[in-house]
């Protein structure tokens, strides 16, 4: 997406800082919420010697289409209170609307494609239907990349074959996902359950690795590929456990690059797993050689 806006500094300030979390959490989950805000606290980072009245270029984010939307609404109203007060110029807002407007194609084009694609069409389900759907899909996504796991001949170290057992629920807002060593894994699933209404899912990770692209955020069409990196993620780390333990007698310097959780070691096999069963769709350009 190649989609600009020019926004004043105070109301990016705005909506950062006084509508936040709070605001945009009343119609978006927590995640999408996170992972928006800090993509708006880097813009405005970026441009921290601007002047409140100061128009700032932006480019959009295509992982928050609707939450820009959301937003642009939201400094339309702010600036429409402005202008009744001191008769400002309307062509500020008018480049506002046609920006969101812009946005909400896009936004109904991606859905319509979404909802019609060959295998993904689930448009049609309840949450309930979904969650059915999901439950069954995750415990054979689970066992394929566990099989991939324990046959990987890319470990420095191969460690003794592993089966964790495999848990997993729908409680929104109270759970998180984790490994316990190489004995449980654990996945929260309610997250890709709100995205059926939007017809496209989005797959949050951790600050520190969400900008690197083969093991970072992404958004997409395909309901199952952010089950993949999930499952991925948390097995990554079982993984890094064995490794760990069966390595530091044969490969002491090995072992001890799986001592950080969210370390090189452990993002090196969490790649690897991505590329197996994730990276290959979303980014076909990194195995065209």
């Amino acid at each position: 997406m190649d989609i600009e806006l020019q926004i004043k500094k105070k109301h990016l300030d705005y909506l950062r800082f006084d509508f936040g979390y709070d605001g945009f959490n009343q119609l978006f989950r927590q995640m999408r919420c996170i992972s928006f805000l800090r993509w708006l606290s880097k813009v405005i980072r970026e441009n921290k010697g601007a002047e409140p009245e100061d128009l700032i270029q932006v480019e959009l984010s295509e992982h928050h289409l609707d939450m820009v939307v959301h937003a642009l609404s939201i400094v339309t109203y702010q600036t429409l209170c402005e202008t009744l007060s001191s008769g400002a110029s309307s062509e500020y807002i008018e480049g506002i609307e046609a920006v969101a407007n812009k946005l909400r194609a896009v936004e109904d084009k991606v859905r319509q494609e979404s909802l019609s694609e060959q295998g993904n069409n689930v448009g049609h389900l309840t949450r309930e239907q979904f969650a059915k759907l999901i439950a069954e899909e995750i415990q054979q996504i689970y066992q394929e990349v566990l099989d991939f796991g324990n046959n990987f001949s890319g470990f420095k170290v191969k460690p003794k074959e592993i089966a964790p057992k495999l848990v997993f629920n729908f409680k929104a807002g109270t759970s998180v996902s984790f490994a316990r060593g190489t004995q449980v894994v654990s996945l929260s699933l309610s997250p890709f359950l709100d995205d059926l209404e939007r017809g496209k899912w989005f797959y949050w990770e951790y600050k520190s690795i969400r900008a690197n692209k083969p093991i970072g955020e992404f958004t997409t069409q395909n309901w199952k590929l952010p089950l993949y990196a999930l499952t991925c993620h948390e097995l990554a780390h079982s993984f890094q456990m064995a490794i760990q333990r069966d390595a530091r007698m044969v490969d002491l310097e090995y072992a001890q690059s799986m001592d950080k959780p969210h370390g090189k070691g452990w993002q090196g096999i969490y790649k690897d797993f991505r590329d197996q069963f994730v990276n290959r769709e979303l980014y076909p350009e990194m195995f065209a050689n």
